[in-house]
C-alpha cells in the first residue's frame, strides 16, 4: 500500500517578522511538501531527507543579486537562528475538506452559545 505524507513547514515567529522587517514576506510563508509511505519498505524520502533539501534551497534562495545591507543582514540572521529557529515541519497523513471543518465550527458555535460562560469567538 502506498499512502501519502504532507510535511507542512511552518515558518517561526522569528522568521516572519525578520523578513517583514526587510519587505522580504514571502520568504516567510508556509510550504507543503508531499512523500509517499509504502508498508513494506517505509517512505520514499525521510523527514531529514526533505528538512536538509529544503534548508538548503532556503538558503541559496536568500543570495540576492545587488543585495542591500537589509537582506544582507536577514541572511545572517537566518542562518544564525538555523533551520529549527527558521522552521517548525509537521508532519500529516491527510486533510479534510474545509466544508467538514465549516460545518463542525458552525454546530460547535451553536453547542458554545447555548452555555452562556462560553464565547464562541475567534481567539
Amino acid at each position: 500500500m502506498r499512502l501519502p505524507l504532507y510535511f507542512i513547514f511552518l515558518p517561526t515567529s522569528a522568521l516572519v517578522a525578520a523578513a517583514l522587517q526587510v519587505n522580504e514576506a514571502g520568504m516567510a510563508k508556509a510550504w507543503v511538501w508531499t512523500t509517499h509511505e509504502h508498508d513494506r519498505t517505509g517512505s520514499d524520502h525521510s523527514q531529514q531527507e526533505l528538512e536538509q533539501a529544503f534548508w538548503a534551497d532556503f538558503q541559496a534562495n536568500l543570495i540576492y543579486d545587488d543585495e542591500t545591507e537589509a537582506q544582507k543582514s536577514f541572511r545572517n540572521f537566518c542562518v544564525q537562528l538555523g533551520f529549527s529557529g527558521c522552521w517548525t515541519v509537521v508532519q500529516t497523513g491527510w486533510g479534510g475538506p474545509a466544508e467538514d471543518l465549516i460545518e463542525s465550527g458552525c454546530k460547535a458555535m451553536d453547542f458554545l452559545r447555548s452555555h452562556s460562560s462560553v464565547d464562541p469567538g475567534v481567539a
